[in-house]
Parts: C-alpha cells; structure tokens; sequence
C-alpha cells in the first residue's frame, strides 16, 4: 500500500519495491506477543521475524524450546521438568508434556519404577521377577528388590526354600527326618570353618606374622587356605539348602 505502492501491507513483512515483495507473517496467535488490546504484535519488516512468547521459537513462534512444551497454553511454553535419572534427556512431548522414559521407568516426568519394578537408577528399573509360588505379591521393595516370600521360601526372589527345606512343585515342606543328621554335621563344619578363618585373619595382622612376611612361601601358603576355606564355606552353605 502507499502512494506509489511502495509499503507491505499490516501483518506483512519485505520490500514491495524488491522482487521478495511482502509476505504475510503469520505469526502463531498462541506463540506470539500480543498487544494491551489482545491483538497479535506485528512482525519484524526486514525479517518476518515475529515477536514470541517465553521458550516459544521459530520465525513464526509456533515451536517450543528444546525442553519446553505446551504451546497452546497461551503463556509460552512450560518446562518439561523431565528427572534427570529416569528420562534420556531433558526434551518431552510437545502436546502431552511426557518425558521419554529409560527402561522400567514411568511417569509423566520419568521419575519413578513402573509397577513390579525396582532400582531406580540412571540405568532405568528393573524387574522384581518374584516367584510365582514363593512370593505373596509380585511387586518387590523398591529399593532392594527383595520379594516378599512365603513361609519357607527365601532369597531375593523367593525362589529358594529355607535350611532344612525342599522344592516340591510349589512348597517347600520338611526334608526328612534323616537328613537332621546331614544338617548338625555341616553346622559343626560351618563353625570350625568360621574359627579357622578367625584364627588366619588373626595370624595375618599379628606382628609375629609381620616379622615373617619375608617368607613368600609361608605367606602364599596362607592365602591359599584362605582362598580354599572360603570356597568350602560357599559350597557348604550351597549343599545346606
């Protein structure tokens, strides 16, 4: 418009004396400023850049910021407040505001376990897998991961039965009667073991020791037992369930 048509028209951007001519801004009516009497701001005339609300961008105002969402709230856009543990980044769903959860992990901001899960770490949650018969629930400490077992049933995810016990299909009744004197022998080996490991830690941080230490063969020699009686120990304790 002008006198010698030399002006872009309101809410139009360029140079009608240029071959760009003049452009309509379309400036994005949930994005853009607007004015005292809610009328959009106009856009730049050079750029076509319009004037937009906070963490809104794009020449037309119409995109949120990387970690923004809700454009169409008429404030600018929302930060997505994603937790930086359970979501891969800081960016969320522009129209929901749901953060991209790791595995295992839900909530709008990603900042707890999904429902039989445990662990919450940067790595995501993962599953309790709690035995279908050993366990009252499905759903395990969130912290630990211990399933709640059953009466006889023990371990971290109640799959295992208690000393003196066995797998039956989905119990874990008595063994019987002539397995007790199994049970009293591998206790009596279990205390004998644990005084000997007593006695070798002793001697190690003994000064008699220390004096001796000179004698690669002697301090190898103790190493070794200590390896082997932690061995027999495990093994011991396996054999006793």
């Amino acid at each position: 418009y002008g006198v010698y048509c030399e002006k872009c028209l309101p809410g139009h951007w360029g140079d009608a004396l240029l071959d760009i001519k003049c452009h309509a801004c379309n400036c994005h009516p949930k994005g853009t400023q607007r004015h005292s009497d809610n009328s959009l701001l106009q856009c730049n005339l050079q750029t076509g850049q319009c004037p937009c609300k906070s963490n809104v961008q794009a020449r037309q105002c119409d995109l949120c910021e990387n970690g923004y969402w809700n454009l169409n709230s008429d404030r600018g856009c929302e930060t997505c407040k994603c937790n930086p543990t359970g979501a891969y980044n800081i960016s969320c769903s522009v129209s929901t505001g749901q953060c991209f959860c790791k595995p295992g992990v839900t909530g709008q901001y990603c900042d707890r376990c999904l429902p039989n899960h445990y662990g919450f770490s940067s790595e995501g949650c993962s599953q309790c897998s709690c035995d279908q018969y050993g366990s009252l629930d499905v759903q395990c400490d969130i912290a630990t991961g211990q399933c709640p077992c059953k009466d006889n049933f023990m371990g971290q995810k109640c799959d295992l039965c208690e000393e003196n016990k066995y797998r039956d299909g989905f119990e874990c009744p008595n063994c019987p009667s002539c397995y007790r004197e199994v049970q009293k022998r591998v206790h009596r080996y279990r205390g004998d073991l644990n005084l000997l490991q007593t006695a070798i830690f002793t001697l190690n941080s003994s000064q008699t020791l220390n004096s001796l230490r000179e004698d690669k063969h002697l301090t190898n020699e103790l190493d070794t037992l200590a390896t082997n009686l932690n061995r027999l120990k495990v093994d011991l304790d396996g054999n006793d369930q």
